[in-house]
């Protein structure tokens, strides 16, 4: 059991030298290894729980259309051949749906988009990190539940190519 504890932890100012503590000093190299993977797990925590709570927040205060609100039957109207079916309140949930769909697109890319830029301009590391993978995510998110409307998606991102494009070159070429 001894044992165990030894492999486990050092006491301050001993390292871990195969099985034993021995005094000294972590290399340079090492704690920049320590301080970089530290860096990308505590990011990827946070941009997933920032994605999470950005889909729960819309999920609680914006509601989507419901299918039986507009239609008493609940499947979709088939058009069949041998009969012409009624399909004006499938038409209107459509309609309601897409309108649903653009308003998502537009608060998923206007908030991936303020991420996008607090990343480049943040100079703490781990908030880089979290903005520009967050407001990435948010954005593809959002383009991706817009797809009917390919116009406004285009004008979107060829707007957040060249923004973010533009800006993204100023600040790293600042950087060097």
């Amino acid at each position: 059991m001894r044992d165990l504890v030894i492999r486990m932890q050092c006491k301050k100012g001993y390292i871990k030298k195969g099985k034993e503590c021995v005094k000294g000093k972590m290399s340079k190299k090492s704690k920049s290894a320590v301080k970089v993977t530290s860096i990308v797990i505590i990011s990827i925590i946070l941009t997933a729980v920032l994605v999470s709570l950005v889909n729960v927040g819309m999920g609680i205060f914006l509601m989507r259309p419901d299918y039986t609100d507009y239609c008493d039957i609940l499947t979709p109207p088939v058009k069949d051949v041998a009969r012409e079916v009624d399909t004006q309140c499938y038409d209107d949930y459509d309609h309601a749906l897409k309108d649903f769909n653009q308003f998502r697109f537009y608060i998923f890319t206007g908030i991936g988009f303020v991420l996008l830029l607090a990343g480049l301009f943040i100079s703490d590391i781990i908030s880089k990190v979290t903005g520009l993978s967050s407001g990435g995510i948010l954005v593809i998110q959002g383009v991706v539940m817009n797809l009917q409307n390919k116009i406004a998606v285009f004008i979107a991102l060829l707007a957040l190519f060249v923004i973010f494009g533009f800006l993204g070159i100023k600040v790293v070429r600042r950087m060097q």
